[in-house]
């Protein structure tokens, strides 16, 4: 699997309200990117995640991966507390 990044463009940061903390919001910033999978014939469209943070400032301060094709580091993939597999796509290390 290859992930292309084509554009080093953040999207908009989006927020939406934390369900613990009326008073407070989570902040999500993103990047679009290409997934070319070995046996597909086209790539899947989907968006990194820079950040997600309770911190307007952070997430507005997230950088975005430079153009340039990636591969998935190992540290990627995980498993959370009830036992299912998770796949983190900002760890990522480019391509030569």
């Amino acid at each position: 699997m290859k992930i292309t990044v084509e554009k080093s463009l953040k999207l908009p940061v989006r927020s939406f309200p934390n369900k613990n903390d009326p008073t407070a919001r989570w902040y999500i910033a993103e990047q679009q990117a290409l997934m070319f999978k070995d046996d597909s014939k086209y790539p899947d469209k989907f968006n990194i995640n820079l950040a997600f943070t309770s911190d307007e400032n952070e997430a507005n301060n997230a950088k975005p991966f430079p153009e340039g094709n990636y591969q998935l580091l190992d540290t990627a993939f995980s498993v959370d507390r009830n036992g299912a597999g998770t796949c983190d796509f900002s760890k990522l290390e480019k391509l030569s």
